[in-house]
């Protein structure tokens, strides 16, 4: 694939993430409360398991795909799984926990599409500006919804959940050009 078409891909795939996070503002309610009434009240469970898997598989990407000898990216993954456990272990609501990791998966993608255009530092400030906004777009979409409503401390954790994202991409994961 060329850099142009990776480019495009890669942006292409930061719009899709973003209509489709935008997009279900107005179902999360409901969409939740079915979850948690089929999962019989263990959807908070499911969610950890997912987690913790999903950190597992992390683990074992350094030494076995990576073949990562050094050990910053490793400090720098058991840094981010801290900074993801506290976070989660204060979260009571599942849906915050899922909003949470959603603005993770963001920043990762972010991180891939901007590192095209921008290196370093710039890539981290740009990047961590969009997560910003874009975590300020979602609550202004939810005030103007009939079900939701706007709250700063959500605009934070959005934040929160990008930009810890955002240096699991610089740190763990480096965006391939």
């Amino acid at each position: 694939m060329t850099q142009s078409a990776r480019k495009r891909f890669h942006w292409g795939l930061v719009v899709f993430y973003i209509t489709l996070l935008y997009s279900t503002l107005p179902l999360a309610p409901w969409l939740y409360s079915r979850i948690a009434g089929l999962s019989a009240g263990s959807f908070g469970i499911y969610l950890n398991v997912l987690i913790l898997s999903i950190g597992i598989s992390l683990s074992g990407y350094l030494p076995l795909v990576r073949i990562e000898k050094r050990p910053w990216p490793y400090l720098w993954l058991i840094g981010i799984a801290i900074g993801y456990g506290l976070f989660l272990a204060t979260v009571e609501l599942p849906s915050e926990r899922i909003h949470f990791l959603e603005y993770g998966v963001l920043g990762w993608l972010l991180m891939n599409a901007l590192s095209h255009d921008y290196n370093s530092h710039a890539l981290l400030l740009v990047a961590a500006l969009m997560i910003v906004i874009l975590g300020f777009v979602d609550e202004g979409i939810q005030w103007v919804l009939p079900n939701r409503f706007f709250e700063l401390r959500d605009v934070g954790m959005n934040t929160a959940g990008g930009l810890l994202g955002i240096l699991l991409m610089r740190f763990v994961i480096p965006a391939k050009m």
